[in-house]
């Protein structure tokens, strides 16, 4: 699978096997993935999945309080 966040890894030293060097491959293409994500993402944060069960910030004093008469 390779796209635009897969990394092309050239050994420099050692002798990794295959393996070793596609999961390493693969590890840092998803951190890649991630990252672009969460650049992608407005700043507003509305229907952010990971906010649907955290509590928002309350402030109490957004708004002043007066009373209405």
């Amino acid at each position: 699978m390779a796209d635009a966040f897969t990394p092309r890894l050239r050994v420099l030293s050692g002798k990794p096997d295959e393996v070793e060097v596609e999961a390493l491959r693969q590890a840092l293409g998803d951190l890649a993935r991630a990252a672009a994500r969460r650049i992608a993402i407005d700043d507003d944060r509305w229907g952010r999945a990971d906010d649907r069960f955290s509590p928002r910030p309350f402030n109490p004093r957004a708004f002043t309080s007066i009373p209405y008469r």
